[in-house]
Formats: structure tokens, sequence, C-alpha cells
């Protein structure tokens, strides 16, 4: 019998359960998928009793898989997206539907926070820009348009949170990576921002306890027990938001070695001692899992969504896999410029209202051509995130690549091709999030003292892509057209607003 970690990862489309042995030796893992409704032209949100039903669905299939008396749990850890809303009563129900992390419906209160208390002393004080991505202002624009619900809330966390809360009957807590995206966080003081709450009129007993993402807070509680068919009484750890996990998941242990998630939106960060000072703005900082350490941290907001959308309107007939072997063959062509900002987007611009463009379309365009700009369009917003860690003196020596993106040899190669840089694949890319959540379990029970310990028992051999010179020299026209692009767009997306 092995012994060994039960992970939930809670993502924009599903619900991947996985389980790990003690030396991170991936067993098994099932996805379960479920509904996210986008409407409104900006907004996003989700049922989370569908957590729980796919956590579930998906225990099941595990334990089938991998037999019920082949292995011993251990411990429970938890992973999943961050800058939600998520308002909950006292025995744990929503009050309303979990707001996600790209939905962009409270322009105005965002406005009205950053003019009522200055953007500057607000990304002093939280390490991050008061923006509509963030939860503090969907938290405000539930409390001044769901009136009712928000009378009824008790508790306001994220979706990890939730899902844990099932597990233990325990809800109202969070982690200092979850928290630290909120907005309402004292990133150098470590707790809540209780003068902006109250001036802001929102309750501050909603905001519940912060714990370090290695913390046990409750354990398996029985009536949980019985519909996963698990013994109750295992630890249940904090575990943590998804890009934190993803950050320890990419095994990272240094200030100089960076990694890019691409999943349905993407991200860069590296790992600091504190909060690094941008004037400009354009980073956010968010808690390690470890509590202490704080990641640096680049969005994306689109792009593998960005890639479902194309082909689904325009190759629809094809897999990505075979859309990827053409354009493989196909000649450099006459550039096609593609911004992919179906939902606004985040680093560098933070600009909610920007949106999809394409450029130097021809009657001689085709479908193919429409899927390469759009691949594009994804590693050039990475470049740009990039640039700024060069801009702040935050030398990236090693560069990990993870996430459902990394599965495309193309598109690895191309952003390899884009940044100039070798990158390196990770041994379990589509697994990364949920191994580092496995990592914070392991710590939580005592198999290991620290997190770097425990990715130093890694012995998994990853593959390497070395950049082509030739191509990065002919991605620069299109990189600075790109640009170009934005700019010239930028006065016109706000008057698309309706």
């Amino acid at each position: 019998m092995r012994d060994t970690i039960l992970v939930y990862d809670i993502g924009t489309t599903s619900v991947k359960t996985a389980l790990y042995d003690f030396t991170g030796e991936l067993l098994s893992s099932v996805q379960v998928p479920y509904k996210t409704r986008y409407f409104n032209n900006g907004w996003a949100q989700q049922d989370p009793e569908d957590y729980w039903k796919a956590a579930v669905e998906g225990t099941s299939q595990l334990l089938n898989s991998v037999g019920s008396t082949a292995c011993q749990i251990h411990v429970i850890s938890l992973c999943g997206h961050m800058n939600g809303a998520l308002c909950i009563d006292e025995n744990g129900k929503a009050t309303y539907p979990q707001i996600i992390h790209c939905d962009t419906r409270a322009k105005s209160e965002s406005a009205m926070i950053k003019e009522q208390f200055g953007q500057d002393m607000l990304y002093r004080r939280s390490g991050n820009r008061i923006d509509e991505y963030l939860s503090l202002p969907k938290i405000l624009w539930i409390a001044r348009n769901e009136s009712e619900s928000y009378r009824k809330t008790r508790h306001i966390i994220n979706a990890k949170d939730y899902l844990r809360g099932k597990l233990t009957g325990i809800f109202g807590s969070t982690d200092f990576s979850d928290a630290s995206l909120t907005g309402a966080l004292d990133i150098h003081e470590k707790r809540w921002n209780i003068p902006l709450l109250q001036e802001l009129g929102l309750e501050e007993s909603h905001f519940g306890p912060i714990l370090t993402s290695t913390e046990i807070e409750g354990t398996l509680s029985s009536e949980s027990a019985r519909i996963l068919n698990l013994p109750s009484g295992i630890p249940v750890a904090a575990g943590g938001g998804d890009a934190s996990c993803s950050t320890r998941g990419a095994m990272i242990t240094d200030d100089h070695s960076g990694y890019a998630c691409i999943g349905s939106s993407a991200w860069i960060s590296l790992l600091q001692g504190a909060p690094v000072d941008d004037p400009h703005m354009r980073m956010q900082h968010f808690f390690d899992l470890d509590g202490e350490h704080v990641n640096v941290c680049g969005t994306v907001q689109s792009a593998g969504s960005a890639l479902d959308w194309a082909k689904e309107r325009f190759i629809s007939d094809r897999s990505f896999e075979q859309i990827e072997e053409e354009l493989q063959r196909r000649e450099p062509r006459r550039p096609l410029i593609a911004l992919p900002y179906f939902m606004g987007e985040r680093t560098p611009h933070w600009n909610a209202d920007a949106r999809s463009a394409l450029i130097g379309m021809s009657l001689t365009t085709d479908s193919l051509d429409l899927m390469g700009a759009y691949y594009e369009s994804v590693a050039f917003a990475l470049e740009e995130v990039m640039e700024i860690y060069e801009d702040l003196n935050l030398p990236v020596d090693t560069f990990t690549l993870l996430g459902g993106g990394a599965k495309s040899r193309y598109w690895s190669q191309m952003i390899s091709d884009v940044l100039n840089r070798t990158i390196t694949i990770h041994p379990f890319y589509q697994h990364a999030t949920s191994y580092g959540a496995s990592l914070a379990g392991a710590v939580a029970v005592g198999q290991y003292k620290s997190l770097d310990e425990a990715i130093m028992a890694d012995r998994s051999n990853p593959s390497v892509i070395t950049a082509d010179a030739q191509r990065h020299e002919r991605y620069q026209k299109n990189i600075t057209l790109y640009k170009k692009a934005y700019r010239a767009l930028e006065p016109l997306f706000s008057q698309l607003e309706t």
C-alpha cells in the first residue's frame, strides 16, 4: 500500500482530482468539467456547488482507477483559481454565484476605490493595483448591486476555500496567497486592511482567518467521508491559489528562476523575498505557499481561451494537433496581427475595455493564417510581460513552461523563439499546479520540513527547447506591429462599450 496525497485542483473549466505519493510521483489524475457562464460582455461566474459535484465524481473515478485498497491517503490538499469573490452564508451555502478571476463587471467600483484612496497608496499597501480583476471591487459590486445576497453573507472566500469547507465543515478562512490577490490585504503587515474595508462600508467580519498554505485546518468530516467513500479524519491542508501552487510546482526555490503557466489565461512569475518596487504598477504581488516569500507576477488575460475561440470559429473540423502540423509546414507569409484581448488585458496594459482585433487580412487570408496569428498573439503578450522583468532588473536565468499549453511543441517552440531563450518543459506540465498543492500537503503533515526540501527530493527529468535565432529575428517585426496595434486601438476600446 502506497502513502499518498489527494489533491483537488479547481480550474476555470474543471476540477482535476489527482493522487501523488510522497516522492512526487503522479499516480493518477481525472478531470471532471463544469460550466462557466460568460455573459453581459465581461461577466464570468460559476456555481460553486459544481466544484463539490466534480470533486465527488473525480474522487470516485480516481479510486476506481487506482483501486481503493492500493493506497492510503495521508493528507488532502487543494488549489484553485484566484482573484474571485464567493459569498457564502454561515452554513457554507453560496448567497451569490462565484464571480471568477476574468470577470470585469466591477469597473465603476474599481474606479470609485481608486478615486477615493489613490492608486499609488493602494499599490503600496496591497502590492497590487486596484482593478476590476481583483476581488475587492467585485465584493463591493455585490454589496451595491445584490444587497439581499450581501445581507445573507457571512464569509467571502475563494474557490478552493469553499471546497475545503465542504470537506471539513469549517468555512470562512483563506490562505495568504488568495488573500493577497483580493486587494484588501496589507501585504506588509500580513493582515486585512480594516480601515480600507470600513471606509468602503464592507463588513470586516466577512474576511476571516488567514492560514499558511502548509497548515492543517481540519480533517475530513464523517459526512463528506461517506459521500467520497474515504475514511473520515484525513487531515486537510489549507492549500493555495493556483498561481502560487504553480510556482512551487514549477520547482522554483530561488529568486532568479522564472516560469510561465499557459492555461485559459497565462502568467509569468518569479519568487522574491519581498514585493518589488514597480513605479508603473504593472506587476502583481501575492504570497508564496510558505506565507513568507512573494510572487512577482505578470498576467495575460486570454491565452488558451483565445485559441479555443479561434479554433471554434475558424477551423473546428480539425484538432489542434492537425492545425499545428499544417502551420509547421507552411512557409512564412505576410504578417497578420491578432490582439488576444477577449476579456480585457492585465499586464502591462491593465485595460478591461481592451478587445481582440485582427489586422492585415486580405482576400487570400485563410483559417490557418488566423489560427497562426492567435498563437503568435499570446507569445507576444508573454514577451511584453518578460520585458517588465528586464526593466525592473530582475534577472531570469532559467525559464520553465507548464500548463496545458506546454503540451504543444509547436507553441512551446514559438514561445522560445519569441522570448529568445532556452525553455525547460515541465516533466508533468499539465499537473504542475496540483503538484505544487501536493507539496504543501506533504509539508503540512511533516513529510518534509520545507517546500524547498520537498522540491529538492524530486528527481524527474524535464525536456529542453532551444530558441532559433532566425525565427526570433523574424518575429521582431511582428512584435513591433503588435505593440503599435494596441496603442493605435486603445483610444477606441472604451468607445465600444454600450
